[in-house]
């Protein structure tokens, strides 16, 4: 943000909205009102009275309605028009009661749009991306509706057209953006801009087909800027306290400027590059087992996407709580089982029930008088009810609820950077990388917090999981269900288990104290096709200070052997050379030797020819 405050000009026809809208900038330290408007000819006339280019405001928010409306009866230039024209370097950012048609803002200089019925701290987010030189296009003003059978029902198949649908627009910006760039610079070869003109009308029309075939239905005004809650989990608007009183204009909520801090950062991209390296994951290249391993490839990407949604939703809910920055390490640990839980619901369905026998064999035979069973033929149990077979009904998802207490000892409380990723979506908080703080928009940040995201979805579902091979993982409904075809026998879910329990052991007892000794954390992360692990360096000295018993025991047998191990080597090395000079010098011992005898042999030989020749001569 900069050192001076960011000067704003409002408009709108309305002025019972114009009076809100004021409240809520007014709330903000870093804006300044320098005009208000309430017809075109006077937004007009106010930006021609200002002396010079120092004084034109850094921003201005209008009423989309209002920016269609003509100057004058004579002419067809509209407001959006002149102000294209004559005020082109000015951001504008449009508030509307309806999907705008982003191609054309954009062409007209508009930085962004969101809707009129957004929370206060979100429009002041808005606001300030659009009048620091960037852009703010809010995901629920999506253009027009197309293929809306599959938007409307919501859920998964519905969450995640949304979301391809803004990755798709996201990510045809962002190259139409650089190659607008590469575009501006005169030096370029004629050939160069050529291809690169070529390639901007192919990105415009491929735009317009993603925003025309993939764009959901618009959302009612009910439900602008919110989504959808959770099976498990009440709405924000009806259970979350309110720090702040409505504004005058009904429609923006306020927020306590004493809570200025906190706006909706949540950078869309971040979760969109996140669902967008879903569907590309197969296999897991990390070397160790995976809870995850076991789904097929449809179902692990499936909870993947939901594990993201449902981490979007608490943020959402921690936006709406207005929680302090000093209060999310005390939430730690009920965010995460939020998530969770909010992930097992949603993936397996919040009333999905099993039918399990109580009995070894109960699913084949009925149990009667006790010990003495009888064999129900194989046509016939079909037509009997489960609870003639001598089984019981067990509601699946609060069965799993229950190991709540073991999901966050094995998983959960050992997931890293939770508490920063949250404080860099809410708060926009630096991260610390390689013990350096960078600032949240630079590269690095970003970089580090996608894979913080991708490290805590890929854990999570984990966690979802793990009660299930713990409680139900031989149930021959879940593995018709959920379950990879070559995991299906006993024995292969059995290895599976056991290679877990291994897992879980070598984690708390040697791989976590070798990583809090070397200062770092292994992180899961999305490759191309592929979960892979990345190690990063964190500072843990508080962790190494606190360890006992076996996992003491591990880093003092890594430092003994960091002791002992170089000069160890070093000893063999000059065992090794001592070695090698001795067999040299004995090889060239033996050589000489050698060579004497031979030479000893061919001056006998050389005598006895020459003995028998000087016989010959007489």
């Amino acid at each position: 943000m900069s050192q001076t405050a960011l000067k704003l000009i409002l408009v709108d026809r309305d002025p019972i909205f114009l009076l809100g809208l004021q409240t809520v900038c007014q709330a903000c330290p870093a804006f300044e009102i320098v005009g208000e408007a309430q017809t075109a000819r006077a937004t007009l006339e106010l930006l021609q009275n200002q002396n010079g280019d120092a004084d034109l405001p850094d921003a201005i928010v209008a009423d989309g309605d209002l920016l269609g409306d003509r100057l004058d009866a004579d002419t067809a230039d509209t407001l959006l028009d002149r102000l294209h024209r004559d005020f082109g370097r000015v951001p504008l950012l449009a508030l509307s009661s309806r999907p705008p048609d982003r191609q054309t803002l954009e062409a007209l200089g508009v930085r962004g749009s969101c809707p009129k019925g957004i929370p206060g701290s979100e429009l002041i987010a808005a606001i300030r991306e659009v009048a620091e030189g960037r852009s703010y296009w809010h995901p629920s003003l999506s253009g027009s509706a197309s293929l809306a059978i599959a938007a409307h029902r919501g859920g998964l198949l519905g969450n995640l057209w949304q979301d391809f649908h803004r990755l798709g627009l996201h990510q045809i910006d962002r190259q139409l953006a650089e190659i607008t760039t590469q575009l501006q610079h005169s030096s370029l070869p004629n050939v160069d801009r050529w291809f690169l003109e070529g390639r901007q009308r192919e990105l415009i029309a491929a735009r317009w087909m993603v925003d025309r075939i993939l764009a959901p239905p618009a959302p009612s005004s009910a439900a602008m800027g919110e989504r959808r809650p959770s099976p498990n989990r009440p709405t924000p608007a009806t259970n979350a306290p309110q720090s702040a009183p409505p504004s005058a204009a009904g429609a923006l909520t306020l927020s306590d400027p004493n809570h200025e801090a906190l706006v909706e950062f949540v950078p869309a991209s971040l979760f969109e590059l996140t669902l967008a390296k879903i569907p590309q994951v197969k296999r897991n290249n990390t070397g160790r087992p995976m809870e995850i391993d076991i789904l097929r490839p449809p179902k692990k990407q499936q909870l993947l996407a939901i594990v993201v949604g449902q981490l979007e939703a608490v943020l959402d809910q921690l936006r709406f709580s207005q929680v302090q920055l000093t209060q999310l390490g005390s939430k730690r640990s009920q965010i995460l089982e939020d998530i969770w839980e909010g992930a097992i619901a949603e993936f397996f369905g919040q009333y999905y029930s099993l039918w399990i026998g109580e009995v070894p064999g109960a699913v084949q035979e009925v149990w009667l008088n006790g010990d003495n069973p009888y064999t129900v033929p194989q046509e016939l149990r079909p037509t009997l009810a489960p609870e003639t077979l001598g089984m019981r009904e067990i509601e699946l998802v609060p069965a799993l609820l229950q190991d709540v207490a073991i999901v966050r000892r094995d998983i959960l409380d050992r997931i890293p950077f939770v508490v920063d990723l949250c404080a860099y979506c809410l708060f926009k908080i630096p991260l610390a990388i390689d013990n350096r703080a960078h600032a949240w928009d630079s590269p690095a940040a970003r970089e580090r917090a996608q894979a913080i995201l991708e490290n805590l979805t890929i854990e999570i579902a984990n966690a979802a999981i793990q009660p299930l091979l713990n409680q139900f993982a031989d149930v021959e409904a879940i593995k018709q269900n959920f379950y990879e075809r070559c995991w299906m026998p006993s024995r292969e879910i059995e290895r599976l288990r056991n290679d877990l329990s291994w897992q879980y052991r070598r984690q708390q007892y040697w791989q976590e104290p070798k990583d809090i000794f070397e200062s770092q954390y292994r992180l899961f992360v999305l490759g191309a096709t592929a979960i892979e692990c990345q190690s990063v360096y964190a500072s843990r000295t508080q962790e190494l200070q606190q360890l006992q018993g076996l996992r003491l025991g591990a880093t003092l047998l890594l430092e003994t052997r960091d002791a002992i191990a170089p000069r160890l080597r070093a000893l063999l090395v000059s065992i090794g050379n001592g070695a090698r000079y001795l067999l040299i010098q004995i090889g060239r011992g033996i050589g000489l030797v050698g060579r004497g005898i031979l030479q000893g042999i061919g001056n006998s030989l050389q005598e006895t020819r020459y003995s028998k020749n000087r016989e010959q001569s007489k």
